[in-house]
């Protein structure tokens, strides 16, 4: 069912499962024990009831239809599992290294790109 959507429609959808994602990992600082799939799934509907435009584009009853679900259900494992392989720069990993002697502590673990973004601007925050 979601392979027959549009792929302006399907890319609209990717890119706020990202962001909703982010967003979500940003709020609990990328603390993986706080991280709940069910919370960041009811996280991400409301978020993109609120915010994405695709959101009014889609039927309703395609949208509340269980195989519609499953299908969604998969595309956000395969965004989250495609950030988390995403490994980090060397540029982001010297910037952190960089920021960690600055402000002193080496109390920063970070995995992937998206992580170390995050570190990158909390460590930026601290320097300032």
């Amino acid at each position: 069912m979601y392979q027959n959507l549009p792929t302006g429609l399907k890319i609209s959808i990717t890119r706020s499962i990202k962001t909703a994602f982010l967003s979500y990992m940003s709020q609990i600082e990328w603390d993986e024990s706080v991280y709940s799939s069910d919370q960041f799934v009811q996280y991400w509907f409301n978020h993109s009831g609120k915010h994405a435009a695709w959101a009014q584009d889609i039927d309703q009853d395609l949208f509340n239809d269980a195989r519609f679900q499953e299908d969604l259900l998969k595309k956000i494992n395969e965004v989250i599992q495609n950030i988390f392989e995403t490994e980090p720069t060397p540029t982001q990993i010297s910037e952190i290294e960089s920021l960690v002697a600055q402000v002193g502590s080496n109390d920063v673990d970070y995995s992937c790109k998206a992580e170390a973004a995050y570190y990158i601007e909390k460590l930026q925050k601290q320097v300032r």
